[in-house]
């Protein structure tokens, strides 16, 4: 399409010594090629920033089923920081919900720990609700919620009616999978 473009708008060529022709360029044919040099490059930007922030939710994912959720923590981040993915949010919230509940359950914990553990408590709860207020129908973000809940339960009992009550809207017929027979 470039060349077409290029070549619409008129090649004027000049007979140099020995018969070689050169093309000369017209103001409108280079910045033709200027705006479509700057259209690929910055597409090119766009597509090398979805990469990384594809990459970094690989590794954040695999490390959080792995069970290394502090160091999930950090790729899940850098990755929702990057490009703000209904899952790459999906994802952050259940391990910061997972991280509170260890944070939490280390014992006796200090004033520091408390308010690390509060500030990943309301990231989670917030990060799935705006998730599950945007995407209703979506089941999957539905049963982070339960999973969700259901770890903040473990440290606090108060968090077991959120957990049964999206239990209860996961089994919605409307939520369900479809099936393909």
């Amino acid at each position: 399409m470039f060349f077409a473009l290029t070549d619409m708008l008129g090649t004027k060529w000049k007979v140099r010594s020995f018969g070689r022709q050169d093309a000369e360029f017209s103001l409108a044919q280079k910045l033709v090629s200027l705006l479509a040099g700057v259209v690929a490059l910055f597409l090119l930007f766009l597509l090398i920033r979805f990469w990384i922030a594809d990459k970094d939710y690989a590794l954040g994912y695999n490390l959080s089923r792995a069970g290394q959720y502090q160091e999930a923590y950090g790729y899940l981040l850098k990755a929702n920081s990057k490009r703000a993915e209904p899952v790459f949010q999906d994802e952050l919230a259940v391990n910061s919900a997972i991280l509170a509940t260890f944070v939490l359950s280390q014992g006796p914990s200090s004033t520091q720990s408390a308010q690390t553990a509060s500030s990943l408590i309301q990231e989670a709860i917030g990060i799935n609700d705006k998730l599950v207020k945007d995407h209703p129908k979506n089941i999957v973000f539905w049963k982070s919620r339960v999973r969700i809940f259901y770890n903040l339960a473990q440290i606090d009992a108060s968090f077991l009616p959120k957990a049964l009550e999206a239990m209860k809207k996961t089994q919605n017929p409307a939520l369900a999978r479809p099936r393909i027979t």
